[in-house]
């Protein structure tokens, strides 16, 4: 049986590369993906996960790829149809859970959506310093303000398993 995602679950932001968004407004995440390190782009706006073709076709080409006949919508308002989805395994930080991930055709990077947010409990503090350099006040500032963001988002919606 195929996934439909009604309208409040369409995707509001696969392009990552806005103009208006700056690179040191990116936080990254790399969670485990059924075995392989995956760099992520944590988007709250993204209401799934999606993964480029191209990726899909460099990493993951062993993992099946199952069809589906969900719609999924851009913040400009453009319809995509996934290639398909995939079931994998993600582990992040000592959890492990089984997931959804769309893989769509875009240049993008990876998107971590709200479906594994609401899933994955992410320390998003050690996401946005290096090892090598301590967090300024304004990093710490941005943090605290993500993760309020993400908070408010999360507890604010009503999630179907």
């Amino acid at each position: 049986m195929a996934d439909k995602l009604d309208e409040d679950s369409l995707v509001r932001s696969l392009e990552v590369n806005n103009v208006n968004q700056a690179v040191s407004d990116v936080v990254w995440v790399t969670p485990k993906i059924n075995g392989r390190t995956l760099k992520m782009e944590l988007d709250t706006s993204s209401a799934v996960s999606t993964l480029p073709v191209q990726t899909y076709k460099e990493m993951f080409s062993k993992t099946s790829m199952v069809t589906n006949e969900a719609i999924l919508k851009t913040y400009s308002g453009e319809k995509i149809a996934p290639e398909g989805k995939l079931h994998v395994r993600v582990e992040y930080n000592n959890q492990v859970k089984d997931l959804t991930l769309y893989v769509v055709k875009t240049r993008g990077p990876a998107l971590f959506g709200r479906d594994w947010l609401h899933q994955i409990q992410l320390d998003l503090k050690p996401v946005c310093t290096s090892a090598k350099e301590k967090p300024t006040q304004d990093t710490q500032r941005k943090v605290e303000e993500l993760l309020a963001k993400i908070q408010r988002s999360v507890s604010g919606r009503h999630w179907h398993t």
